[in-house]
């Protein structure tokens, strides 16, 4: 389910919809899909006191002087409230720990209904911050959603408020979450890791100082950067699970310039901004502001979003905003500069900068020209490859765990597993990236005696290029399989599926239909790919990927070295022909006969990309085709 979901609930029903929610929060394998769509909810006279199991006994009382009244009353449901007001009281108060994350409207009555209130505004009320109450003059519990016409003061009041909402999830909507980063992605964080960092002069004085601060990361490639960004938005996400620091949020995105989901700084601050609105529902005004003005085109514009993040971080309401930014340098040039700019703008101003509660912490390699742009904020840089000791030591409680590990598993002495250690910490060279490689290796080596441990403790490859080159070579660099599947992963504007790529890889000129293409799928697309490229892709989340960010730029072929004078598989793909080889597989997919003579009409269209595995291309090659051909 994509669409939001927004409940409508009086008295009772309110009661019915919480218990929903409940369970489905208990069950999230059936339901969490439906959970995650439900954004909003309105409530009409709904008791939600909680705590006071008496009042619950009250309340039915109340529900039964409406017999009195002459008003149809289901009375086995009457009794059933009567012996289960405890389950009420506990239903209301398992929802106020669930509906912190939904925008809620509430309207309680004004009038009393024969000689009392039947739902009072403090029982109607939740109190949670990103509830609105409201009461609407003139009705009692049965009245309060019943309207003479349109026109009427009663119901523009309603429909006003209504409005309001259904405006502000469909804003929420436009923004987007932030791509699942998998454990996978980033390098398993070994305990005792990373806690050098927190522990810095620099992050404790951007942690600490009050106002909004900036902290730019800088280090080597390979040196742990998205580990310990991974991390330390853990750590202070924990924060909000402290009673004293309820007002804390934490943000993050991760770039990744092997995704166009993940590369620009448009989609990072659609991402951050839908966390910040999702846990605080109440900042969505600074959206509406800008969304009556610019309508939905704003979402596309950075100066837009930039804007409304900087007024939710204003707002006395937002608490500490602690945004955890990754990989900078992949992001794209063109945003990359404008978000550089925008952070320089707002924290060389102490005056704004002390009156803000957003703090920001962003890593990247140390390039020059990002280095320049963050010139005049010289005493926000902490320099990692500085920080050597720090990385070495981190190091050393890595591979003393792995091997531990891998000891365990193979059955290695003492002696092998001490040799083993000093080896890799002697070769590491500052470099988490090489070490984590070369343990995969040994952990995924069949053979595990004294001799076969000791030639490849001679063999390993002193640098990254080496790891590289040896992970190829069992492919040689003139099979063309091995070649097209790094093409394809190399220039995808979007990490591809499994099935997506079995379908690109397999499609060729003589395929004249998906029944035809279908009988030449691999079998087993996941072994197709270990055969032909080895360790150098992995599969994560059914998602193809190269093993590192490092591995691409080791495949890309440089301008200045056009006649590819490195080793076999150094500087070998080149993105022209990664970009023809992707539009040629898009326009083959496309033109097949299954989508010729039809008129691609919403509902045409809705119906093939619904039908993921009969079309399972189709959405990556309508959608990047003209990327890939303008290319070429």
């Amino acid at each position: 389910m994509n669409r939001p979901v927004l409940f409508i609930c009086h008295s009772l029903g309110g009661i019915v919809m919480k218990k929903a929610m409940i369970i489905a929060n208990e069950r999230l394998m059936l339901y969490k899909s439906l959970l995650h769509s439900v954004k909003a909810c309105i409530f009409f006279g709904v008791p939600h006191r909680g705590a006071d199991i008496a009042y619950w006994g009250r309340f039915v009382a109340n529900l039964l002087d409406y017999g009195q009244l002459g008003l149809k009353v289901n009375k086995n449901l009457i009794d059933a409230l009567v012996k289960n007001s405890p389950t009420l009281a506990n239903i209301s108060r398992q929802f106020v720990e669930r509906g912190t994350q939904l925008q809620i409207r509430t309207f309680f009555e004004t009038e009393k209904m024969g000689n009392q209130v039947i739902v009072d505004e403090d029982s109607a009320t939740l109190h949670l911050p990103n509830e609105t109450p409201v009461g609407i003059d003139g009705t009692n519990h049965k009245t309060m959603c019943k309207f003479d016409d349109a026109e009427s003061p009663k119901y523009r009041q309603v429909w006003v408020a209504v409005k309001n909402l259904v405006i502000s999830v469909a804003l929420t909507s436009s923004f987007i979450e932030p791509p699942t980063l998998s454990l996978e992605q980033v390098l398993h964080r070994i305990a005792g890791t990373c806690e050098w960092f927190s522990k810095h002069e620099k992050y404790q004085t951007w942690f600490q100082e009050p106002g909004g601060s900036l902290l730019w990361l800088s280090a080597d490639p390979g040196c742990g950067k998205s580990v310990l960004a991974s991390w330390i938005t853990d750590k202070l996400s924990a924060l909000s699970k402290n009673s004293a620091s309820l007002s804390c949020k934490t943000c993050y995105f991760f770039f990744k310039d092997d995704s166009d989901e993940q590369k620009s700084a448009v989609l990072a601050l659609r991402a951050l901004l839908h966390q910040l609105f999702s846990a605080k529902p109440h900042l969505l005004e600074h959206a509406m502001l800008i969304y009556n003005t610019r309508d939905s085109k704003f979402v596309n514009e950075f100066e837009s979003l930039w804007k409304i993040l900087i007024s939710a971080a204003k707002d006395p309401g937002s608490g500490n905003i602690y945004c955890v930014i990754d990989a900078l340098d992949e992001c794209g040039v063109s945003t990359r500069n404008q978000l550089i700019r925008s952070l320089v703008q707002l924290y060389s101003d102490q005056s704004v900068a002390n009156h803000i509660s957003l703090k920001v912490l962003v890593t990247s390699r140390p390039y020059r020209e990002i280095e320049r742009n963050f010139k005049e904020l010289p005493t926000i840089r902490l320099k990692g490859e500085d920080e050597l000791a720090s990385t070495d030591n981190d190091i050393k409680l890595v591979v003393r765990d792995k091997v531990r590990e891998i000891g365990r598993d193979k059955g290695l002495s003492e002696d092998v597993c001490g040799e083993l250690t000093q080896k890799l910490i002697r070769s590491a060279d500052h470099s988490f990236l090489w070490v984590s490689l070369i343990l995969y290796f040994i952990d995924k080596e069949h053979q595990a005696s004294k001799p076969a441990l000791e030639k490849y403790l001679r063999d390993i490859p002193s640098t990254l290029d080496e790891v590289y080159e040896n992970m190829l070579s069992k492919a040689g660099s003139d099979n063309p399989q091995t070649r097209k599947i790094l093409y394809i992963v190399v220039g995808a504007a979007r990490p591809l599926s499994l099935t997506e790529m079995n379908f690109a890889f397999s499609i060729k000129g003589h395929h004249s239909s998906e029944e035809n293409l279908k009988e030449s799928l691999e079998p087993s697309i996941q072994n197709t790919i270990k055969g032909l490229c080895g360790l150098f892709v992995r599969i994560i989340d059914k998602r193809v990927y190269l093993v590192h960010q490092t591995a691409r730029e080791f495949l890309i072929k440089l301008p200045e070295d056009p006649s590819h004078l490195s080793p076999p598989w150094k500087h070998s793909i080149s993105l022209y022909e990664s970009n023809r080889v992707l539009a040629e597989i898009c326009l083959r997919y496309i033109f097949l006969s299954n989508f010729q003579n039809q008129a691609l009409s919403w509902e045409v269209e809705r119906r093939i990309k619904s039908d993921t595995f009969s079309h399972s291309l189709f959405d990556y090659a309508t959608s990047y085709w003209p990327g890939h051909f303008k290319e070429v």
